[in-house]
């Protein structure tokens, strides 16, 4: 059974500067509201970087063929803690969205987990999937029995990863589920498969995401309103967080403010987490920002 290589050394250096700097933006975006010196965020980030560490430390010495396996295991295990955030007593309702599973002393969000996982599964499917062989066809019943139902048949493990995206939809986390679909669109296009088929996906795509806006109207009024978001109407309702983390990043210029002397994480009601690069942008310009972004390109070129 073959191996892997035990990781990327390159790739593993690039990891660790970009979880460093990331523990570090969460600190300095969070202390100014904590009531201590490290914020509870970046607690909880240095408390999941070990056991983080040690699963990926073992995950890169895994044999080829026993991550495909597992995938099938993971994709199971993800589908099952969507569905217990549905169940009384277990799912925790914050905000009006029922996406985390309560453990009483912590809470844990599946969505999160089935980001990772659906990446490695549809990984698996491509690496794993054989085109269906073209036979010539003499009627349309020869073409449904040796074309049409075969492929549909291909296609019937990718629909799990649907079923995830809608069960995320439903929490609602759109935000989630659109990360979903769009790093699963990017593994279609670099798994080689054909322009004709992801012609066919991209205008579903579009008939679902007409679908969810006209469930839920006020997404639709987010983009419309995200136009206008500094009218006086919007600028202190629901255009506050974008227009403050615009000023944070035009106030940081080329180089920025300097370490500390930014204003936009007294100012943004999510700091550390949405809108933890508009302190950096803030305190270290344009150049930081660009350096975070070019690491995070990196990582996933």
């Amino acid at each position: 059974m073959k191996k892997t290589s035990g990781g990327d050394p390159i790739l593993t250096i690039l990891v660790i500067v970009a979880t460093v700097l990331g523990l570090f933006a969460i600190w300095n975006s969070g202390y100014a509201r904590s009531s201590g010196v490290l914020p509870k965020e970046f607690l909880y980030q240095a408390a999941f970087l070990i056991p983080a560490a040690l699963v990926g430390f073992i995950a890169s010495r895994l044999p080829i063929e026993k991550v495909k396996k597992g995938a099938w295991w993971l994709m199971a295990l993800t589908i099952v803690a969507l569905l217990l955030v549905e169940v009384p007593g277990i799912g925790k309702t914050i905000n009006g969205a029922t996406r985390w599973i309560d453990f009483r002393l912590f809470t844990v969000q599946p969505a999160e987990f089935a980001k990772f996982t659906s990446i490695i599964f549809m990984a698996m499917l491509l690496a794993t999937y054989k085109p269906v062989k073209q036979k010539v066809c003499r009627n349309l019943a020869e073409k449904l029995d040796f074309q049409v139902v075969p492929k549909l048949v291909k296609m019937l493990p990718f629909l799990i990863v649907g079923f995830v995206v809608v069960v995320i939809e439903q929490e609602p986390d759109l935000a989630t589920a659109m990360v979903i679909v769009v790093c699963a669109a990017a593994q279609l296009v670099l798994g080689g498969v054909r322009w004709k088929t992801l012609g066919v996906l991209a205008a579903l795509a579009l008939v679902a995401v007409g679908a969810l806006v006209i469930k839920e109207p006020y997404r639709l009024d987010r983009i419309s309103n995200h136009a206008s978001r500094w009218s006086a109407e919007n600028i202190n309702s629901i255009g506050y967080q974008t227009t403050q983390a615009e000023i944070a990043f035009a106030n940081g210029t080329w180089f920025g403010v300097g370490l500390g002397n930014g204003r936009a994480k007294h100012t943004l009601p999510a700091p550390t987490t949405d809108f933890v690069l508009a302190t950096v942008g803030e305190e270290f310009g344009l150049v930081g920002s660009l350096i975070v972004i070019g690491l995070l390109g990196a990582i996933t070129a």
